[in-house]
């Protein structure tokens, strides 16, 4: 006997929530006032910082370089606008 039941398809769980839909993702803020896009942010926060670590690690002589090449820049743009500063220019 294969009887269909159409029905079946429509039964929820309730001891196993498990959201399958893309609707939790058109919610924006919980009926307890967190936002979403907050704990977006705070799960993605660190990836940056710790990607740039990893990377630090596997080309330690590459990154010291661009750090170099970076800072030299930095400083030189720093001075320009040092004397500038001194010269008048307060913006």
């Amino acid at each position: 006997m294969s009887e269909s039941t159409p029905y079946l398809e429509d039964i929820v769980d309730l001891d196993e929530p498990r959201d399958t839909s893309r609707a939790s993702e058109s919610v924006t803020i919980c009926s307890c006032g967190e936002k979403r896009s907050l704990l977006r942010f705070l799960a993605v926060r660190l990836c940056a910082s710790q990607a740039l670590a990893r990377l630090k690690e596997a080309h330690r002589d590459e990154y010291d370089r661009y750090l170099a090449e970076l800072k030299e820049q930095a400083l030189a743009e720093f001075e320009s606008r040092w004397r500038r500063h001194l010269g008048g220019d307060h913006r």
